[in-house]
This record gives structure tokens, sequence and C-alpha cells, in this order.
């Protein structure tokens, strides 16, 4: 079995120079400033290889750990989302 791990954010603002935290660890840490991440719902992944598609539903959650409800976590994307445009 393959596994893959998706990075669910949306791209970084492009105004912003990115960089590794302080903390970063070798070829394990993302840079930042990161891109909002996905809102909580239902999504249809598509890989294609060559000729050959492929699609597959998907359903993100929220994060349990999280405080915020999804209503609070969708208003606060909201406010960062467009203003990256």
């Amino acid at each position: 079995m393959h596994r893959f791990v998706w990075d669910l954010h949306y791209p970084p603002p492009a105004s912003i120079e990115p960089d590794y935290p302080i903390s970063a660890i070798y070829r394990d840490t993302p840079r930042f400033p990161r891109g909002p991440s996905a809102l909580p719902g239902k999504y249809t992944l598509k890989l294609t290889v060559g000729e050959n598609t492929r699609t597959q539903p998907l359903t993100v959650i929220l994060d349990p750990r999280l405080k915020s409800t999804p209503k609070e976590h969708a208003e606060g994307a909201g406010e960062k989302i467009p203003a990256r445009e």
C-alpha cells in the first residue's frame, strides 16, 4: 500500500519572502508564511499521469484539536483568502 500526505493549504502570499522558522528540521519543515488551510468540506481529487486520469472524492474535516467551530474557522479563512488575490 502506498501513502501520500497532501498539504491542504492554499499557496502562500506572493508578496512576502518565504523563510524557515528557527526550529526548522532539515527537509521536514515547510517554509513560512503558509497559506490558509483548506476549509472543511467535500472535494474531488484528480490525478493525471500521461493520458490516464483518476478522480476520487475526499472529505476534509476540521482538526478536532481546534477550539473554534467550523463556522468560526470558515469566517477566519474567508478573511485571508480574498486578501491574497
